[in-house]
């Protein structure tokens, strides 16, 4: 079944071709609510009217006052040039940025220069976005040279301190992929995200690891009498305008009786700076040639046409599936499973990261990982050893839980209940700087994306009874796979007892996606395989938990297994089983817990909560807290999303908490109540 469709496409789907779509994109300046991202639009929607598609752009406001669900808008920023030059001292003067030669050399939406530019200072304050760092130190009327979050450094610096402007130096690091002067000529991406009109001039600009070095020496060898001065240019507005997204179908031919209309979506996001060709030009290119090659093997009638629609995407990254979803809520149901696409046309060679395949988070039935997994499975059978028992890949290749970070975690979002895996190559070397060009992205790589992307899409358009029994078999072997690999792994590391709550709470995840597969493609065949699945989900389980036992015997570990470390993760005493009560008579933080421990947290919008716009809502000082608690628990806010994705109206915080702690380890009963205060304090969450 899966074999024969990957032939099929691998004989169509051409990696060059694709190549060629990424550098078409890879053109433009694509800045979300932006002429260039417009252009780039328009481009796309005609690569795939000549692919055989209808096609359309949809405009939406871009405006300060428009929401989508939570997800605030802004305006539309047009930028004709902008220019930073080093004229003191002035055997140094140099340009130091110039945004038509490098559009990311300009921290993008900068606005607000007079038409003689501003001449002034510059003095270095690391972690900008911290009040601390400004401690006797004047940035009145001073380019302020920094690090940190460009948004909050400007409300702190310009606004609240009277600098000129930023400039900022920054190469964020992922080691051991890359560290800041690995890219020592590259400049990073970096924007201000206003929520609303801005109250002092904006202007900033990004200079190289190297620049920033060399700047950095001249401000501190500087003499009184030849200061370090520099002159900035910025021809740029905000104004309001539109935000598109790129719609085109392969419409379905549903069989009688088959119901209301169905859709399988394929999403890439559109937007970012040039070139940025891996992130993400390459799922943009990877999207129109896989619809090119389904359009023309449906239309060849070498394969036939699917049951349902195939619908595909182009968005600006979360801003578009936003308004995508909350523009048509009455028919969003009819989209049965999805697939993102984000910087999957990597040389290895080059960017250092594996290809991964990220599964949706647990809290969203999901039938749809392990389907695109056994198309992995077998499209990466490319090579052998000598005797012919083994088949493998030719390149690095990863299947990772759910992390979130691109437009899937929208879709997955149970109150949206779209399932959404995501294909995407990370670490990458090159990610977010100006480095992202069009020799970082191999041919090869986009053609096995592309076919198993492919794939996949069809599947699901094609997908009815027998196709359910088939993959609901293959679910259940994976689970029984995961679950002894979860005792080989913890095993002697987590207590028994937390082992034994992951056995059970695993096995009722994979049951309720089995039970959602049966629903949604199963027909009235699933009345065979779902019980019999079921009770075999639970005898697994329960097997690996005696296998589980009979370890810790076997090592007089007693019942509980031998813990090595913390299972949850954490100083806090109030994370620890029964902590709270203890640490409540010291902490108020903790008091706050218990609290709200009991209450049901009911969210307002659908979908994920926009924390870029909720915190835009709140006073700086308020932000600036909120930051500093997010940098001190790194975990916690990094499965933030996951914790709300368990909140569905009916659990308590606490039910909530244990669910995102069995799903991810992360328990901090304290970082938990903080983070639900805010969302209280922003009218987005509600307690019943």
């Amino acid at each position: 079944m899966i074999r024969r469709l990957v032939e099929i496409l691998r004989s169509e789907v051409s990696g060059e071709a694709a190549l060629d779509y990424v550098a078409g994109v890879a053109r433009y300046h694509r800045i979300q609510a932006s002429p260039g991202f417009r252009e780039a639009a328009k481009w796309c929607a005609a690569r795939l009217e000549e692919a055989g598609l209808k096609a359309e752009v949809l405009s939406y406001p871009a405006r300060f006052e428009q929401r989508f669900w939570s997800a605030g808008l802004f305006q539309e920023w047009s930028c004709r040039k902008a220019t930073l030059d080093l004229v003191s001292p002035a055997k140094e003067s140099r340009s130091l940025a110039n945004f038509r030669a490098n559009p990311q050399s300009v921290i993008q939406r900068s606005v607000f220069s007079p038409p003689g530019g501003v001449r002034a200072g510059v003095v270095v304050v690391d972690k900008a976005d911290r009040p601390e760092s400004y401690a006797d130190v004047d940035v009145v009327g001073k380019f302020v040279l920094f690090t940190g979050n460009a948004q909050v450094a400007y409300e702190l610096a310009v606004v609240g301190r009277g600098a000129a402007g930023l400039v900022t130096d920054q190469m964020p690091e992922f080691p051991p992929v890359r560290r800041a002067f690995e890219l020592p000529a590259a400049t990073t991406y970096t924007s201000f995200w206003p929520t609303g009109p801005f109250s002092s001039p904006a202007v900033g600009f990004v200079v190289s690891p190297a620049e920033g070095a060399r700047l950095r020496r001249l401000v501190r060898e500087a003499e009184a009498d030849d200061p370090v001065v520099l002159d900035a240019r910025v021809d740029a507005e905000l104004y309001d305008g539109e935000i598109e997204n790129v719609t085109a179908v392969i419409q379905g031919d549903p069989p009688a009786g088959f119901g209301e209309p169905e859709e399988v979506l394929l999403v890439a996001h559109l937007c970012h700076p040039k070139p940025s060709a891996n992130d993400n030009a390459s799922g943009c290119g990877a999207l129109i040639e896989i619809a090119r090659a389904l359009s023309t093997l449906i239309a060849s009638a070498k394969l036939p046409r699917p049951r349902r629609t195939i619908r595909f995407l182009l968005v600006p990254e979360m801003t578009g599936t936003y308004a995508y979803l909350a523009t048509r809520e009455k028919t969003a149901s009819q989209i049965v499973a999805a697939l993102n696409l984000d910087m999957v046309g990597e040389n290895q060679a080059l960017t250092g990261g594996p290809l991964q395949l990220e599964y949706p988070p647990l809290s969203c039935p999901d039938f749809v990982g392990d389907l695109l997994w056994s198309v992995v499975e077998v499209a990466s059978e490319e090579a052998g050893n000598l005797s012919g028992t083994a088949k493998y890949p030719l390149f690095m290749l990863a299947r990772t839980p759910f992390s979130g970070g691109s437009d899937h975690y929208i879709l997955s979002d149970p109150t949206v209940g779209v399932p959404c895996p995501m294909f995407i190559q990370f670490p990458d070397r090159f990610y977010h700087t100006s480095a992202d060009t069009i020799d970082k992205v191999d041919p090869a790589m986009l053609s096995r994306v592309s076919v198993m992307a492919a794939a996949y899409l069809y599947f699901w358009a094609s997908a009815g009874p027998r196709e359910a029994a088939w993959l609901a078999e293959r679910m259940a072997g994976y689970f029984a796979r995961a679950a002894s690999s979860l005792v080989d792994a913890e095993a002697g590391r987590l207590p028994g007892e937390t082992i034994t709550r992951k056995l059970g709470f695993l096995a009722e995840r994979k049951t309720e996606s089995l039970r959602a597969l049966a629903r949604g493609f199963g027909g009235r065949e699933a009345g065979h395989w779902l019980p019999r699945l079921e009770r075999e989900a639970q005898a697994v389980a329960a097997r690996e938990e005696g296998r589980l036992r009979d370890s810790a015997a076997a090592l007089d570990l007693g019942p509980a297994g031998l813990v090595l470390a913390d299972p949850i993760g954490g100083s806090d005493p109030a994370a620890a089983p029964g902590g709270a009560d203890r640490a409540a008579a010291s902490d108020p933080s903790s008091a706050r817990w218990l609290e709200l421990a009991g209450r049901v947290p009911r969210r307002v919008y659908p979908g994920p909560i926009d924390l870029r716009t909720a915190l835009g809502g709140l006073p700086t000082e308020r932000r600036v807290f909120w930051r500093a608690i997010s940098r001190a628990n790194e975990k916690g806010s990094g499965v933030a999303d996951q914790l709300l994705f368990w909140m569905d109206g009916r659990r308590t915080l606490a039910e909530a908490a244990e669910l995102l702690e069995l799903e991810t380890g992360f328990r901090n009963e304290v970082f938990t109540a903080g983070f639900v205060d805010l969302l209280l304090e922003t009218s987005l969450v509600t307690l019943g």
